[in-house]
């Protein structure tokens, strides 16, 4: 099942002073720029491979720190 991906909502960016034309991350497949994420895990994923993963393939952010 592809994984679900949305744009980092721009008006809660905003409240933080934050200009969304500014975040961009690297796909965590393809290490493409990307504004989309997958909100859950807090990971970015292009649109390209969202289609071709799936959301177990993502790493929870929380479980990568040490």
């Amino acid at each position: 099942m592809a994984i679900p991906i949305e744009i980092e909502d721009s008006s809660e960016l905003a409240k933080w002073g934050m200009q969304i034309e500014k975040i961009i991350e690297d796909c965590v497949f393809c290490c493409k720029p990307t504004r989309t994420w997958h909100i859950k895990t807090n990971n970015p994923c292009c649109e390209d491979c969202a289609s071709k993963h799936t959301v177990s393939e993502l790493k929870n952010w929380r479980d990568t720190t040490q």
